[in-house]
């Protein structure tokens, strides 16, 4: 029965790779026709008289090929139509504000942030350089962006947990913030959990921060409830509707209130994981109605505070973090330097 669950996974796994790099090819025909378009509309310009310039209406460039203004992030054009739909955010007051429909009432990290960076700043510079050094030597360059790997070390930092759960191992990148985050706590463990090892990366870890972690193979669903308990999850691992269901409504559902949580590929504009577009992935929709139904029962959004750094959806945040990160110290040389990773889809909250 284990054999025959984790080869469904690993099908899962190739159908996912296989999506991604169609992703890449729909990618690269929207940005090629994007600049045959640009192209045209300034031949149009130049073929009028000088003296007599033609003024570039938007409209005679189709809107998803507009370049991103010098207020945007650069990575504007990258994320396509999900870009505009920071426009659906409506206020609800006290901090909060909504995201489209997805009912969960999101609260701005500004101020929090502002007070972890403020106060890791300095050592977080040490560890970036660390994670660069360990990433230019095994050769990684893609896996968690940056920015809300370096969230989730300053939320680890602070909480300082006795147990972290990291679902999915990846490329490891990941779990080596984890492990910087717990050496400075001087406690703690990490457990990561996954089907395989699918880039043969345990032997890449840091052997000097291993001794607190330890790999564990197989289907989630069955190793993680008896692995005990933890006061921070991480979940990157397996992108499907019916694991999501299963982490929040058999797992999540039944952990001590005050459990942190983040989980990835939740806002992925620009790519076909989202199926439509609001940007947010099938499993995230999933697990924001999960998060919204939360906030209801609580009846008070400060129990169960939730934000995202997401680009497409959460510009001012980011831009924020950002100029934070720059007050500090901290450039904009990535570790991971993927394009994908940049967008920061993410999103954090406490049960």
């Amino acid at each position: 029965m284990q054999e025959l669950s984790a080869r469904r996974v690993l099908v899962s796994m190739l159908e996912e790779r296989a999506e991604a790099l169609k992703d890449l090819e729909d990618e690269l025909h929207e940005q090629r026709e994007v600049v045959k378009r640009i192209a045209a509309a300034l031949a149009e310009c130049s073929s009028h008289n000088s003296s007599s310039p033609k003024t570039l209406s938007v409209s005679a460039v189709d809107a998803s090929a507009r370049l991103p203004t010098a207020s945007q992030d650069a990575s504007a054009m990258y994320l396509g139509d999900g870009i505009t739909s920071s426009s659906t955010k409506s206020s609800l007051g006290s901090g909060t504000y909504t995201v489209g429909n997805t009912g969960v009432q999101f609260s701005s990290p500004k101020s929090l942030l502002g007070q972890l960076y403020a106060e890791f700043g300095a050592e977080l510079a040490e560890v970036r350089e660390e994670m660069h050094t360990w990433a230019r030597r095994v050769d990684l360059h893609a896996g968690i962006g940056d920015v809300e790997a370096e969230v989730l070390y300053l939320r680890v930092r602070r909480l300082k947990p006795e147990a972290v759960a990291e679902l999915g191992f990846g490329q490891g990148l990941c779990t080596m913030w984890l492990l910087h985050a717990l050496r400075r706590n001087g406690r703690g463990t990490l457990t990561t959990f996954d089907v395989v090892d699918e880039h043969s990366r345990r032997k890449d870890m840091d052997s000097e921060l291993t001794s607190v972690w330890q790999l564990v193979l197989g289907d989630a669903r069955g190793t993680l409830p008896r692995a005990g308990s933890f006061q921070y999850v991480h979940s990157d691992a397996e992108h499907s509707v019916a694991f999501v269901g299963w982490l929040t409504r058999s797992y999540l559902e039944q952990q001590v209130e005050g459990l942190h949580v983040s989980f990835h590929d939740v806002f992925i504009s620009g790519s076909r994981m989202a199926k439509d577009s609001s940007g947010i992935t099938p499993e995230g929709r999933v697990l924001l109605q999960w998060i919204a139904s939360r906030q209801q029962k609580k009846q008070a959004v400060d129990d169960m505070k939730v934000f995202s750094l997401a680009r497409s959806h959460f510009r001012e945040e980011y831009q924020s973090v950002a100029h934070t990160r720059q007050s500090v110290g901290l450039d904009e040389n990535w570790v991971a330097t993927k394009a994908s990773t940049l967008n920061n889809p993410s999103v954090f909250f406490l049960t």
